[in-house]
Order: structure tokens, then sequence, then C-alpha cells
């Protein structure tokens, strides 16, 4: 791994949507910083808990949520220095903040390709 090439794991790039669907916990922190020692987990560090503060159990997360995370995201790249970020997360995620829609499968909506490098200007 190239040390001079600087990964982050952000919170916000979680994703979407959260609560209710089980599959979207992510790991606890201690066990993340543990498991991925070459990631930077610094952006954890003010959450309320190890596990994260976007995942509620009892109510899944609202568009307007979600667009508030991207907003953040958007912000955060905005304040770095580097001219170039490749950022890692899910469909959803990467689809709304590209192209402001979800596609829905039981639409009959094609998702955006899995593993695929799109490109984006902000």
């Amino acid at each position: 791994m190239n040390k001079d090439i600087q990964i982050l794991s952000l919170e916000d790039l979680r994703e979407y949507p959260m609560g209710q669907h089980t599959c979207n916990i992510r790991s606890d922190r201690k066990i993340l910083k543990k498991d991925f020692p070459d990631i930077n987990f610094d952006n954890f560090d003010n959450l309320v808990s190890d596990s994260g503060i976007l995942w509620d159990p009892n109510e899944e997360e609202s568009m307007l949520s979600l667009e508030s995370r991207i907003e953040k995201i958007k912000e955060f790249i905005k304040d770095r220095t580097e001219n170039k970020i490749c950022i890692i997360s899910h469909t959803a995620f990467i689809e709304k903040m590209k192209d402001n829609k979800i596609s829905l499968l039981e639409n009959n909506e094609s998702e955006i390709e899995h593993c695929y490098p799109y490109q984006m200007n902000l």
C-alpha cells in the first residue's frame, strides 16, 4: 500500500437507508481500527458511540437525511487540498450524489454499475 495516499473513512458515506435494515449497521469503531490499521478513522472521533449514530432500529432514514449527508461530503471534499479524490461507497449513496436520484429495481429501473469508477465534478 502506498503510504503517501491517505485513506479516510467517513461516517457520512454509509449506505442509504440507515435504520431498520440490519445489513446497514456498521462495525464498531474499535474493531474497524484494529482490522484496518492503514485507514484513518479520525472522522469517527466526534461520534456519540463507537457503533455510530446514523442507524436507528426503529426508524428508516429519510431522503432529506441522505441529502444532508451528501452535502456534508461535498463540503468536506471542497475543503480538501487534493485535486483528485476517490470515493468508495454504496450504489444508492453514489447514484444520489452523482445523479440526484436512486434507481429502483422494483420499478424496472437499472442501477448504476457496482464497482465502477464514475467521474464527478463538484
